[in-house]
Protein backbone atom coordinates (compact mmCIF):
# COMPACT_ATOMS: atom_id res chain seq x y z
CA UNK A 1 0.00 0.00 0.00
CA UNK A 2 1.24 3.30 -1.43
CA UNK A 3 0.32 6.76 0.28
CA UNK A 4 1.11 9.95 -1.97
CA UNK A 5 2.93 12.66 -0.20
CA UNK A 6 3.85 15.92 -1.98
CA UNK A 7 5.97 19.19 -1.70
CA UNK A 8 6.88 21.79 -3.49
CA UNK A 9 10.47 21.88 -5.78
CA UNK A 10 11.90 24.80 -3.45
CA UNK A 11 11.49 23.17 -0.33
CA UNK A 12 12.47 19.45 -1.94
CA UNK A 13 15.93 21.98 -2.98
CA UNK A 14 16.45 22.69 0.59
CA UNK A 15 15.99 19.91 2.16
CA UNK A 16 18.77 18.24 -0.25
CA UNK A 17 20.93 21.66 0.51
CA UNK A 18 20.44 21.32 4.45
CA UNK A 19 20.53 17.56 4.99
CA UNK A 20 22.99 14.80 2.94
CA UNK A 21 21.19 12.25 0.11
CA UNK A 22 22.02 9.68 1.94
CA UNK A 23 19.87 10.59 4.86
CA UNK A 24 17.16 12.17 3.07
CA UNK A 25 16.51 9.75 0.89
CA UNK A 26 15.87 6.98 4.08
CA UNK A 27 13.05 9.97 5.06
CA UNK A 28 11.47 9.12 1.81
CA UNK A 29 11.84 5.30 1.81
CA UNK A 30 14.34 5.45 -1.04
CA UNK A 31 17.51 4.84 -1.75
CA UNK A 32 20.05 7.78 -2.60
CA UNK A 33 20.09 6.92 -6.21
CA UNK A 34 16.28 7.22 -6.21
CA UNK A 35 16.07 10.34 -4.53
CA UNK A 36 19.18 11.61 -7.03
CA UNK A 37 16.44 10.83 -9.87
CA UNK A 38 13.83 12.54 -8.63
CA UNK A 39 16.06 15.70 -8.01
CA UNK A 40 17.15 15.43 -11.88
CA UNK A 41 13.54 14.83 -12.78
CA UNK A 42 12.27 17.97 -11.41
CA UNK A 43 15.55 20.33 -12.16
CA UNK A 44 16.78 20.67 -8.87
CA UNK A 45 20.66 20.79 -8.37
CA UNK A 46 22.28 18.65 -5.46
CA UNK A 47 25.53 19.27 -4.04
CA UNK A 48 28.30 17.99 -5.54
CA UNK A 49 31.05 15.12 -4.24
CA UNK A 50 32.92 15.92 -1.41
CA UNK A 51 30.49 19.09 -0.74
CA UNK A 52 29.50 18.04 3.23
CA UNK A 53 33.11 17.14 3.65
CA UNK A 54 34.03 20.47 3.27
CA UNK A 55 31.36 21.42 5.27
CA UNK A 56 32.01 19.59 8.45
CA UNK A 57 35.60 20.55 8.11
CA UNK A 58 34.32 24.46 8.05
CA UNK A 59 35.40 25.03 4.35
CA UNK A 60 33.30 26.94 2.62
CA UNK A 61 31.54 25.63 -0.71
CA UNK A 62 29.28 26.87 -3.35
CA UNK A 63 25.14 26.18 -3.34
CA UNK A 64 24.11 25.81 -6.67
CA UNK A 65 20.97 28.13 -7.27
CA UNK A 66 17.72 26.45 -8.07
CA UNK A 67 16.95 27.01 -11.94
CA UNK A 68 13.68 28.62 -12.81
CA UNK A 69 11.16 26.43 -14.72
CA UNK A 70 10.20 27.28 -18.29
CA UNK A 71 6.06 27.79 -18.45
CA UNK A 72 5.54 24.21 -19.91
CA UNK A 73 7.80 22.88 -17.11
CA UNK A 74 5.09 24.28 -14.22
CA UNK A 75 4.35 20.68 -13.97
CA UNK A 76 7.77 19.74 -12.10
CA UNK A 77 7.29 22.19 -9.57
CA UNK A 78 5.57 20.17 -7.24
CA UNK A 79 7.21 17.04 -6.22
CA UNK A 80 5.20 13.41 -5.50
CA UNK A 81 6.35 10.63 -3.62
CA UNK A 82 4.75 7.71 -3.37
CA UNK A 83 5.39 6.52 0.41
CA UNK A 84 5.61 2.63 1.22
CA UNK A 85 4.55 1.22 4.31
CA UNK A 86 8.10 1.67 5.96
CA UNK A 87 8.49 3.79 8.88
CA UNK A 88 11.05 5.48 10.06
CA UNK A 89 12.09 3.69 13.41
CA UNK A 90 13.25 7.12 14.90
CA UNK A 91 9.73 8.94 14.42
CA UNK A 92 8.29 5.98 15.95
CA UNK A 93 10.97 6.66 19.23
CA UNK A 94 9.70 10.30 18.91
CA UNK A 95 5.64 9.00 18.75
CA UNK A 96 6.59 6.73 21.68
CA UNK A 97 8.29 9.29 23.87
CA UNK A 98 5.78 12.01 23.10
CA UNK A 99 2.69 9.59 23.42
CA UNK A 100 1.82 10.25 20.01
CA UNK A 101 -0.65 7.92 18.23
CA UNK A 102 -2.08 7.83 14.65
CA UNK A 103 0.14 8.27 11.65
CA UNK A 104 -0.29 12.02 11.20
CA UNK A 105 1.39 12.93 14.91
CA UNK A 106 -0.90 15.43 14.97
CA UNK A 107 -1.27 17.99 17.84
CA UNK A 108 -4.31 18.49 20.11
CA UNK A 109 -5.09 22.29 19.44
CA UNK A 110 -5.94 24.30 23.02
CA UNK A 111 -9.08 25.69 21.30
CA UNK A 112 -11.11 25.96 18.68
CA UNK A 113 -12.19 29.57 19.62
CA UNK A 114 -10.33 32.58 18.33
CA UNK A 115 -7.84 33.88 21.05
CA UNK A 116 -6.12 37.20 20.59
CA UNK A 117 -2.27 37.35 21.01
CA UNK A 118 -1.30 39.38 23.35
CA UNK A 119 0.07 43.04 22.58
CA UNK A 120 4.05 42.91 22.33
CA UNK A 121 5.91 45.59 24.38
CA UNK A 122 9.67 44.51 23.89
CA UNK A 123 10.64 42.00 20.39
CA UNK A 124 13.35 39.41 20.65
CA UNK A 125 16.18 41.56 19.19
CA UNK A 126 16.19 39.60 15.95
CA UNK A 127 12.65 39.71 15.43
CA UNK A 128 13.13 44.47 16.72
CA UNK A 129 15.78 44.10 14.26
CA UNK A 130 13.67 43.24 11.36
CA UNK A 131 10.36 45.60 12.42
CA UNK A 132 12.74 48.52 12.26
CA UNK A 133 13.95 47.86 8.92
CA UNK A 134 10.23 47.20 7.59
CA UNK A 135 10.09 50.72 7.02
CA UNK A 136 12.62 50.67 4.93
CA UNK A 137 11.36 48.13 2.69
CA UNK A 138 10.66 49.32 -0.91
CA UNK A 139 10.56 46.41 -2.64
CA UNK A 140 7.81 43.22 -2.98
CA UNK A 141 7.83 40.14 -5.00
CA UNK A 142 5.39 39.02 -7.25
CA UNK A 143 3.09 37.85 -4.43
CA UNK A 144 2.87 41.79 -3.36
CA UNK A 145 5.03 39.79 -0.48
CA UNK A 146 7.51 41.88 1.42
CA UNK A 147 11.13 41.86 0.94
CA UNK A 148 14.43 42.59 3.01
CA UNK A 149 17.06 43.03 1.20
CA UNK A 150 18.93 44.47 4.35
CA UNK A 151 18.22 41.47 6.63
CA UNK A 152 19.03 37.64 7.44
CA UNK A 153 16.61 35.82 5.85
CA UNK A 154 13.63 35.43 8.31
CA UNK A 155 11.82 32.96 6.59
CA UNK A 156 8.65 34.99 6.25
CA UNK A 157 7.04 35.17 3.31
CA UNK A 158 4.02 37.86 3.98
CA UNK A 159 2.17 40.61 2.77
CA UNK A 160 2.44 44.13 4.69
CA UNK A 161 -0.60 43.92 5.90
CA UNK A 162 0.12 40.78 7.87
CA UNK A 163 3.34 41.55 8.95
CA UNK A 164 2.48 42.59 12.27
CA UNK A 165 0.45 40.14 13.28
CA UNK A 166 3.58 37.74 11.67
CA UNK A 167 5.97 39.62 14.07
CA UNK A 168 3.41 38.71 17.23
CA UNK A 169 2.99 35.23 16.06
CA UNK A 170 6.65 34.83 16.46
CA UNK A 171 7.50 36.56 19.02
CA UNK A 172 4.65 34.66 21.32
CA UNK A 173 6.17 31.23 20.18
CA UNK A 174 9.37 32.07 20.92
CA UNK A 175 8.58 33.22 24.65
CA UNK A 176 6.07 29.68 24.38
CA UNK A 177 9.61 27.77 23.18
CA UNK A 178 11.88 29.76 25.91
CA UNK A 179 11.21 27.10 28.46
CA UNK A 180 12.67 23.66 26.41
CA UNK A 181 15.47 25.99 26.30
CA UNK A 182 14.66 26.47 22.08
CA UNK A 183 16.21 29.84 21.02
CA UNK A 184 15.27 32.21 17.85
CA UNK A 185 19.24 32.92 16.61
CA UNK A 186 20.89 33.43 13.21
CA UNK A 187 23.21 31.13 11.44
CA UNK A 188 26.03 32.18 8.97
CA UNK A 189 25.61 29.80 5.71
CA UNK A 190 29.43 28.28 5.21
CA UNK A 191 29.10 27.92 1.67
CA UNK A 192 27.94 31.44 0.43
CA UNK A 193 28.52 33.31 4.12
CA UNK A 194 24.36 34.46 3.87
CA UNK A 195 22.12 34.55 6.84
CA UNK A 196 19.00 33.33 7.90
CA UNK A 197 17.32 32.91 11.21
CA UNK A 198 16.70 29.95 12.78
CA UNK A 199 15.56 28.10 15.86
CA UNK A 200 18.08 26.55 18.44
CA UNK A 201 18.28 23.78 20.98
CA UNK A 202 21.45 22.83 22.15
CA UNK A 203 23.87 22.29 18.85
CA UNK A 204 21.08 21.76 17.01
CA UNK A 205 19.07 23.81 14.15
CA UNK A 206 16.03 24.35 12.49
CA UNK A 207 15.07 26.14 9.35
CA UNK A 208 11.05 27.13 9.67
CA UNK A 209 8.71 29.28 7.23
CA UNK A 210 5.92 31.47 7.82
CA UNK A 211 3.93 32.66 4.83
CA UNK A 212 0.51 33.83 3.67
CA UNK A 213 -1.47 31.97 1.92
CA UNK A 214 -2.07 33.44 -2.12
CA UNK A 215 -5.00 33.47 -4.40
CA UNK A 216 -4.16 32.79 -7.72
CA UNK A 217 -6.31 35.11 -10.03
CA UNK A 218 -6.00 34.46 -13.58
CA UNK A 219 -5.41 37.60 -15.96
CA UNK A 220 -7.38 38.52 -19.20
CA UNK A 221 -5.30 39.41 -22.19
CA UNK A 222 -6.18 42.57 -24.10
CA UNK A 223 -5.29 43.95 -27.46
CA UNK A 224 -2.54 46.29 -26.31
CA UNK A 225 -0.90 44.20 -24.10
CA UNK A 226 -0.36 40.87 -25.44
CA UNK A 227 2.34 39.93 -23.58
CA UNK A 228 1.19 39.43 -19.69
CA UNK A 229 1.56 37.71 -16.83
CA UNK A 230 -0.43 34.72 -17.01
CA UNK A 231 -1.85 35.34 -13.05
CA UNK A 232 -2.06 37.36 -10.40
CA UNK A 233 -1.33 37.01 -6.36
CA UNK A 234 -3.11 38.07 -4.00
CA UNK A 235 -2.47 37.89 -0.86
CA UNK A 236 -5.09 36.25 1.47
CA UNK A 237 -4.59 37.13 5.24
CA UNK A 238 -4.41 33.34 5.94
CA UNK A 239 -1.21 32.34 7.26
CA UNK A 240 0.76 29.27 7.54
CA UNK A 241 4.03 28.35 9.76
CA UNK A 242 6.51 25.11 8.63
CA UNK A 243 9.19 23.40 9.93
CA UNK A 244 11.82 23.02 6.82
CA UNK A 245 12.34 19.40 8.12
CA UNK A 246 10.73 16.24 7.03
CA UNK A 247 9.77 13.51 9.48
CA UNK A 248 7.31 11.36 8.18
CA UNK A 249 4.61 11.01 11.13
CA UNK A 250 5.46 13.89 12.60
CA UNK A 251 3.58 17.17 12.12
CA UNK A 252 5.99 19.75 10.69
CA UNK A 253 3.14 22.39 9.58
CA UNK A 254 -0.20 24.66 11.33
CA UNK A 255 -2.02 26.82 9.30
CA UNK A 256 -5.15 29.30 9.72
CA UNK A 257 -8.48 27.42 9.09
CA UNK A 258 -12.13 28.42 9.15
CA UNK A 259 -12.68 27.64 12.76
CA UNK A 260 -8.86 27.92 14.46
CA UNK A 261 -6.31 29.90 13.39
CA UNK A 262 -2.33 30.06 14.59
CA UNK A 263 -2.98 32.55 17.27
CA UNK A 264 -4.67 29.56 19.33
CA UNK A 265 -2.02 26.13 17.95
CA UNK A 266 0.92 28.47 19.78
CA UNK A 267 1.35 25.56 22.19
CA UNK A 268 0.09 23.00 19.56
CA UNK A 269 3.36 24.32 17.38
CA UNK A 270 5.99 24.85 20.25
CA UNK A 271 5.24 20.83 21.19
CA UNK A 272 5.37 20.08 17.48
CA UNK A 273 8.97 22.19 17.62
CA UNK A 274 10.20 19.91 20.81
CA UNK A 275 9.41 16.65 18.96
CA UNK A 276 11.52 17.98 15.38
CA UNK A 277 14.31 18.68 17.89
CA UNK A 278 14.01 15.23 19.29
CA UNK A 279 14.24 13.47 16.15
CA UNK A 280 17.16 15.85 14.61
CA UNK A 281 18.75 15.08 17.68
CA UNK A 282 18.26 11.01 17.60
CA UNK A 283 19.28 11.51 13.89
CA UNK A 284 22.51 13.29 15.26
CA UNK A 285 23.01 10.20 17.59
CA UNK A 286 22.66 7.69 14.85
CA UNK A 287 24.31 9.74 12.14
CA UNK A 288 27.39 9.82 14.61
CA UNK A 289 27.28 5.90 15.37
CA UNK A 290 26.45 5.30 11.45
CA UNK A 291 29.58 6.93 11.04
CA UNK A 292 31.97 5.35 13.38
CA UNK A 293 30.69 1.91 12.17
CA UNK A 294 31.44 3.11 8.69
CA UNK A 295 34.88 3.93 10.42
CA UNK A 296 35.42 0.76 11.84
CA UNK A 297 34.17 -1.05 8.51
CA UNK A 298 36.23 0.78 6.58
CA UNK A 299 39.26 0.17 8.49
CA UNK A 300 38.69 -3.68 8.51
CA UNK A 301 38.05 -3.54 4.75
CA UNK A 302 41.71 -1.83 4.45
CA UNK A 303 43.43 -4.40 6.94
CA UNK A 304 41.70 -7.15 5.03
CA UNK A 305 43.36 -5.93 1.64
CA UNK A 306 46.84 -5.01 3.06
CA UNK A 307 46.74 -8.79 4.29
CA UNK A 308 45.72 -9.51 0.91
CA UNK A 309 48.69 -7.51 -0.64
CA UNK A 310 50.86 -8.99 1.54
CA UNK A 311 50.33 -12.30 0.84
CA UNK A 312 50.22 -11.45 -2.68
CA UNK A 313 53.65 -9.48 -2.46
CA UNK A 314 55.04 -12.88 -0.03
CA UNK A 315 53.88 -15.10 -3.39
CA UNK A 316 55.55 -12.70 -5.77
CA UNK A 317 58.64 -12.68 -3.81
CA UNK A 318 58.47 -16.90 -4.04
CA UNK A 319 58.01 -16.97 -7.38
CA UNK A 320 61.31 -14.83 -7.98
CA UNK A 321 62.71 -16.83 -6.10
CA UNK A 322 62.03 -19.81 -8.09
CA UNK A 323 62.92 -17.94 -11.27
CA UNK A 324 66.21 -17.14 -9.85
CA UNK A 325 66.88 -20.58 -8.52
CA UNK A 326 65.74 -22.04 -12.31
CA UNK A 327 67.89 -19.49 -13.95
CA UNK A 328 71.18 -20.43 -11.53
CA UNK A 329 70.67 -24.08 -12.43
CA UNK A 330 70.70 -23.59 -16.21
CA UNK A 331 73.35 -21.54 -15.79
CA UNK A 332 75.46 -24.06 -13.87
CA UNK A 333 74.53 -26.60 -16.18
CA UNK A 334 75.95 -24.48 -19.34
CA UNK A 335 79.01 -23.58 -17.25
CA UNK A 336 79.53 -27.25 -16.29
CA UNK A 337 78.79 -28.55 -19.99
CA UNK A 338 81.56 -25.84 -20.92
CA UNK A 339 83.94 -27.40 -18.50
CA UNK A 340 83.86 -30.88 -19.85
CA UNK A 341 84.99 -29.55 -22.96
CA UNK A 342 88.96 -28.96 -23.65
CA UNK A 343 90.39 -25.67 -22.96
CA UNK A 344 89.73 -23.95 -26.56
CA UNK A 345 90.73 -20.41 -25.79
CA UNK A 346 92.40 -18.11 -23.51
CA UNK A 347 91.30 -16.91 -20.80
CA UNK A 348 88.97 -20.03 -20.64
CA UNK A 349 89.19 -20.84 -17.44
CA UNK A 350 89.01 -17.19 -16.31
CA UNK A 351 85.62 -17.34 -18.02
CA UNK A 352 84.41 -20.37 -15.85
CA UNK A 353 85.47 -19.13 -12.72
CA UNK A 354 83.58 -15.89 -13.28
CA UNK A 355 80.32 -17.93 -14.91
CA UNK A 356 80.30 -20.35 -11.63
CA UNK A 357 80.07 -17.01 -9.17
CA UNK A 358 77.76 -15.64 -11.27
CA UNK A 359 75.34 -19.19 -10.95
CA UNK A 360 76.08 -19.74 -7.31
CA UNK A 361 75.06 -15.97 -6.46
CA UNK A 362 71.74 -16.63 -8.72
CA UNK A 363 71.15 -19.24 -6.46
CA UNK A 364 69.05 -18.29 -3.69
CA UNK A 365 69.27 -21.48 -1.48
CA UNK A 366 72.89 -20.17 -0.78
CA UNK A 367 71.48 -17.03 1.42
CA UNK A 368 68.26 -18.54 3.36
CA UNK A 369 68.62 -15.85 5.91
CA UNK A 370 67.98 -13.52 3.23
CA UNK A 371 64.32 -14.57 2.12
CA UNK A 372 63.64 -15.33 5.76
CA UNK A 373 64.07 -11.67 6.44
CA UNK A 374 62.14 -10.59 3.38
CA UNK A 375 59.48 -12.44 4.00
CA UNK A 376 58.69 -11.21 8.06
CA UNK A 377 59.70 -7.49 5.91
CA UNK A 378 56.85 -7.38 3.90
CA UNK A 379 54.02 -7.35 6.36
CA UNK A 380 55.93 -3.55 7.82
CA UNK A 381 55.69 -1.91 4.85
CA UNK A 382 52.22 0.60 4.37
CA UNK A 383 49.82 0.19 1.69
CA UNK A 384 51.58 2.54 -0.74
CA UNK A 385 54.61 0.80 -0.65
CA UNK A 386 53.44 -2.89 -0.68
CA UNK A 387 51.47 -1.91 -4.21
CA UNK A 388 54.67 -0.36 -5.72
CA UNK A 389 56.84 -2.88 -4.21
CA UNK A 390 58.60 -4.53 -7.34
CA UNK A 391 60.88 -7.88 -7.34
Amino acid sequence: MHNRKSMSRQKLYDLVWFTPISTLAKQFGLSDKGLAKKCIKHKIPTPPLGHWAKVNNGKKTQKVLLPKLKDTEKQLDTVVFNMSSWTDPLVEQVKVKFNIKGNEGKTKITSDKPSKLPVIRSYHPIIAKLRNNVGKAQSFDKYSRVTFSSCPNMGIKVSKQSFDRTCQLLEVLIRTCKPMDIDLVILTEQYDSSQKAVLKHDEITIAFEIREKLKRIENQPTDNKPWYDKYTYQPTGMLEFELMEYGRGLRTKWSDGKISTLDNQIQAIALGIQQVFELKQLRKIKAIADAEQNRVERNEQLEQERLELIDKQRQLHLDKLAKDYKRSQEVMNLVQAIEMKPIQAAGQEDWLVWAKEYATKLNPITNIESIIATFNKIPDLDSYNLQNLKW
